[in-house]
């Protein structure tokens, strides 16, 4: 399943997300359809530990094609191997197994907030919500990011498949 699905990704035009340069999500546009838009979502590492993250959407699905993930939570840590249903409110760092994971992602295409991340503050065990900084590159930006991202095939900084 993840050959066929290295070559699909190939044909779709891909975002690498990165941290300082560690790319740990390759996003492949798919489409949109009635107001929710689909990825493909390969990851090729853990979330950075920098906190949990949340998400600017009202909801988002995903479905896991190959492998699996841990997911962090606030409430504890949880395998995902099959579904993952995501509100505005979750906050959660997906951490990876051994080898990649493959997920459909989709989620409503309009942004109803901007995301951040829970950090605690200095000395304090309060949690408290931090709006994301994008990268001065403008790989984490909303917008229309696949009309002028190169096909997976020729991205360079994608991750070459392996198993």
């Amino acid at each position: 399943m993840s050959r066929l699905l290295y070559w699909l990704s190939g044909l779709l035009p891909c975002r690498i997300i990165s941290d300082n340069c560690n790319p740990y999500l390759e996003r492949y546009y798919v489409g949109t359809a009635l107001g929710v838009r689909f990825h493909l979502h390969r990851f090729v590492g853990s979330d950075p530990a920098r906190g949990l993250h949340d998400h600017p959407w009202p909801w988002a699905r995903s479905l896991v094609l190959s492998g699996w993930y841990y997911e962090q939570l606030r409430t504890g840590t949880r395998k995902v191997r099959w579904f993952n249903r995501l509100s505005g409110d979750t906050f959660h760092r997906v951490i990876l197994g051994p080898g990649h994971c493959w997920t459909l992602f989709w989620h409503r295409a309009q942004y109803v907030k901007p995301w951040g991340f829970l950090r605690s503050l200095e000395g304090e065990t309060a949690l408290m919500w931090v709006p994301h900084n994008h990268p001065k590159d403008g790989s984490g930006t909303p917008g229309a990011w696949w009309q002028t991202a190169p096909n997976g095939k020729n991205e360079p900084h994608r991750v070459p498949r392996h198993g």
